[in-house]
């Protein structure tokens, strides 16, 4: 039996969407609020993604869908400096709603059971990854309401 190990997350920020978007999309609001040591972000159809952390190394992602204002995805690779493609990497997807005067962000993670040697381990990476993307939001959070 296979099973899909995923990751889901929301939050309502206090911002519109144009300025959740812009933090999710910019280089260098990226930079601020998650990939601490530099970010590219080609926000099109097959733009390159990349996140550096001097720690960490470098990820590389492909995006996959745009929707400005509304949706962003992107395949991201599992390992520091290979290519994100499919069994080496997740599929990570930002959707966007407004929400009163704010927006309701939610994103969700998938593919860890093609990138893990087990179950186990998929589950770990899924938790790891989930306990990342909560800090990183906190802080998007307080830069959205700075801009």
């Amino acid at each position: 039996m296979h099973e899909d190990i995923s990751i889901e997350h929301d939050l309502v920020i206090d911002a519109p969407p144009e300025r959740v978007w812009s933090l999710l999309t910019d280089p260098d609001a990226i930079r601020r609020w998650y990939a601490f040591d530099g970010a590219v972000c080609e926000a099109v159809n097959g733009g390159r993604i990349e996140h550096r952390w001097r720690q960490h190394g470098r990820f590389l992602g492909k995006v996959l869908q745009v929707q400005p204002y509304g949706l962003f995805q992107y395949r991201y690779a599992a390992r520091p400096e290979t290519e994100p493609q499919p069994g080496a990497s997740t599929v990570v997807t930002f959707r966007l709603e407004p929400e009163g005067a704010g927006t309701r962000l939610f994103v969700t993670e998938h593919g860890f059971e093609q990138i893990a040697g087990s179950m186990v381990e998929a589950r770990e990476l899924a938790a790891v990854n989930l306990t990342a993307w909560r800090a990183g939001f906190a802080t998007l959070s307080d830069l959205a309401r700075r801009r």
